[in-house]
Parts: structure tokens; C-alpha cells; sequence
């Protein structure tokens, strides 16, 4: 089972926490590429940093 979390976004980009199974994915979606990255740890809090970034969990993405 795959659940896609959106994060809050900027106009030009889109982030994107994605839950596969055991794995945890960040992703990155602008008009021009698509990049994902597999994460070390879980992440279970609403709110978190990734390097000076600050993110906040919106929400389950419905298919």
C-alpha cells in the first residue's frame, strides 16, 4: 500500500512525503524534473526540517 502525503508548498515546487510499505520517500516536483529520495528515518511528526527548509504535513493525497 502506497500513501502520499502532501507537504506545504511554494508556487514552483511541490513536496511530497511518500509512505510505501516500510519505506519513507521525499519528493520533489517542479515543472521541469521529478526527484525522490529515500529516507534514512521515518518521519512522524507533523512538522519538520530538512536542511533550512521547514515542512508541515498537510494531509493524505486521495487517488
Amino acid at each position: 500500500m502506497q500513501e502520499v502525503g502532501k507537504l506545504a508548498n511554494s508556487l514552483d515546487q511541490q513536496y511530497y512525503l511518500v509512505n510505501k510499505e516500510k519505506d519513507q520517500y521525499f519528493v520533489l516536483l517542479t515543472d521541469e524534473y521529478l526527484l525522490a529520495r529515500k529516507l534514512p528515518n521515518r518521519i512522524t511528526d507533523k512538522k519538520f526540517e530538512i536542511g533550512d527548509k521547514k515542512f508541515r504535513v498537510m494531509g493524505v493525497v486521495k487517488e
